[in-house]
């Protein structure tokens, strides 16, 4: 017979049947979730890891970048700071100092005849005293010069090599050019003319040995170096400089007038070496960063 029992039984077991059915399915979504959510972790992970390893890849390319934007930018302004090689001043400057060379050379044939005097030629200690000054100009600044570089890099004493560096390459600039001005003008030396004559030029004959008067090679080298040696000073010792330079543009001037009274130049000659000298010296030295 059907009884209640079995009634209730067939009554609840539906019931039973679907909660669970319910549980297994909360099981089932349940799995699900927690591996959704772990792999949402799992590539959340990885893309942390994969943006720090191109961190790191890209981090040195960056900086690399920076410090070339930054050095490009230093050098820049190293560049920017220093003066141009000719200027409209100095054009202007050239000119009038080619005027005042003109009007000196009025002098020329005057100076020339008083510097070769008996009485100052036969005074045999004011020719040799001359003579060692003469060789002060060439080859002395070079050597000298050379010499400085050499004791201030063995010395670790940078101011010293770097003055004698400058120094050189303004002897080696301005020679350049008076050699270039010689070779062109031609002029003929006192010697050739007796003092006679002061305007005698052969255009492009400045390899003759006779025909090179103009500039005097010794004077611009000479006033090359003493420009720079008496410019490093003043900024390294201010108050040595006010010995010092009146001394090195002395002895350059002894240079000038040793090869007078040698026979050697005209007035001229030596003027215009020593305006060719000091220009290059102050320009080099006008282009250190300081």
């Amino acid at each position: 017979m059907f009884g209640f029992s079995d009634y209730v039984e067939s009554a609840t077991f539906p019931v039973v049947a679907l909660i669970g059915r319910s549980a297994i399915a909360r099981r089932q979504i349940g799995s699900s979730l927690s591996l959704h959510c772990h792999t949402r972790h799992t590539t959340f992970e990885m893309l942390k890891t994969l943006v720090v390893l191109a961190s790191l890849a890209v981090a040195p390319t960056l900086a690399h970048a920076q410090s070339s934007q930054l050095a490009d930018a230093r050098d820049s302004a190293v560049v920017a700071s220093r003066p141009a090689w000719v200027t409209k001043h100095d054009v202007v400057r050239a000119g009038i100092a080619a005027a005042a060379i003109g009007v000196i050379s009025l002098a020329d044939e005057s100076v020339a005849k008083a510097t070769q005097r008996r009485w100052l030629q036969q005074n045999h200690t004011l020719n040799n005293t001359l003579d060692v000054i003469q060789f002060v100009g060439d080859p002395g600044t070079l050597v000298v010069s050379g010499s400085l570089f050499v004791i201030g890099k063995l010395t670790h004493h940078p101011l010293l090599a770097s003055a004698s560096l400058r120094a050189g390459e303004s002897i080696v600039a301005s020679g350049a050019v008076t050699q270039m001005l010689k070779l062109s003008l031609g002029r003929a030396r006192p010697v050739v003319t007796n003092d006679q004559n002061a305007y005698v030029f052969h255009g492009f004959h400045g390899a003759k040995e006779n025909f090179n008067s103009f500039p005097s090679g010794h004077t611009t080298a000479v006033f090359a170096a003493a420009s720079v040696f008496s410019t490093e000073i003043r900024y390294a010792h201010p108050k040595v400089a006010r010995f010092t330079t009146p001394l090195l543009y002395g002895l350059a001037s002894a240079v000038g007038g040793a090869r007078m009274y040698n026979n050697r130049h005209w007035l001229s000659d030596v003027v215009a070496g020593a305006l060719i000298g000091n220009f290059a010296g102050r320009k080099i030295t006008s282009r250190v960063v300081r």
